[in-house]
């Protein structure tokens, strides 16, 4: 028994190079409840008054409110000092880490003393931010909405606190804010599966080629070789926008492919070359 569930397993590896363990590809929304749908379930509320701190349950302000569609939406600013904040653990294979939110900042403090903040932050060390922006009346016009994206990549493998602040100094013309799709994406880097098959030769396995994916600048991502089923399996590719040159080698022959590859992505693609 022991000898034919041995040959299952070499078997098994015969379609891709066996010294490769099987690389996951994921794109996950960390924030739960980024929408606000939810009220404010998973989200911490604090507030200042009177020069003290307070935690609530989120019971009275910060509120919950609709627009005319029909969709939710924070509505935070009417203490002197009040936010909610929740924390995300980022996954430390992440290729790419985006923070995204939308604002909306109503401030008639022309001092520019009231402030809306938005920050990801060590949860323990407040004075350290992978994203911070502060907004105030000086900043023009804010009574719209408006989208914000950070990468905070260098956050992978660590906690991040996501806190949405606003800071009233100015008591007497106080400033508030809205806020919705409050969002953590993780991605991972991708991973591209070949099959090489030869044209000139009935569509024959191309065995034992040369694989190199390079990006736009020529740099080399990955190389290696079509193994003896004409396949490869390139692992740890990074996202971009722009196409990626996967070179095809065998002797004198030589065949270029370009293609996008997105973050967090399996691929599964036949090549087709045409070596006499």
């Amino acid at each position: 028994m022991k000898k034919i569930i041995l040959l299952v397993l070499v078997l098994g590896c015969l379609g891709f190079v066996c010294n490769e363990a099987e690389a996951k590809t994921y794109k996950r929304q960390l924030i739960k409840n980024s929408a606000f749908n939810n009220g404010l379930d998973y989200w911490d509320c604090r507030y200042r008054r009177d020069g003290e701190y307070y935690n609530r349950d989120c019971d009275v302000w910060p509120t919950i409110q609709q627009d005319s569609s029909g969709n939710y939406y924070l509505s935070i600013g009417v203490y002197p000092f009040q936010w909610v904040d929740q924390v995300v653990s980022i996954p430390a294979d992440a290729g790419k880490v985006i923070f995204q939110y939308d604002y909306y900042f109503h401030s008639n403090d022309k001092n520019s003393l009231n402030y809306l903040f938005v920050e990801a932050g060590d949860p323990d060390e407040w004075s350290k931010n992978y994203a911070r922006d502060s907004y105030t009346y000086s900043d023009g016009d804010l009574n719209q909405w408006w989208t914000v994206s950070h990468d905070i990549t260098s956050a992978k493998g660590k906690d991040v606190e996501v806190s949405l602040d606003v800071m009233n100094s100015n008591e007497d013309q106080p400033s508030w804010a809205r806020l919705d799709n409050i969002k953590i994406y993780a991605k991972s880097f991708s991973v591209l599966k070949g099959r090489v098959e030869n044209k000139a030769r009935n569509y024959k396995r191309f065995k034992n080629a040369k694989v190199i994916i390079k990006n736009k600048k020529g740099k080399t991502l990955w190389k290696g070789k079509t193994n003896d089923r004409g396949r490869f399996k390139a692992t740890g590719l990074k996202g971009s926008k722009k196409k990626k040159k996967i070179i095809i080698k065998k002797g004198d022959y030589k065949k270029v492919i370009w293609k996008r590859i997105k973050w967090g992505t399996r691929y599964n693609k036949r090549f087709v070359v045409k070596k006499p």
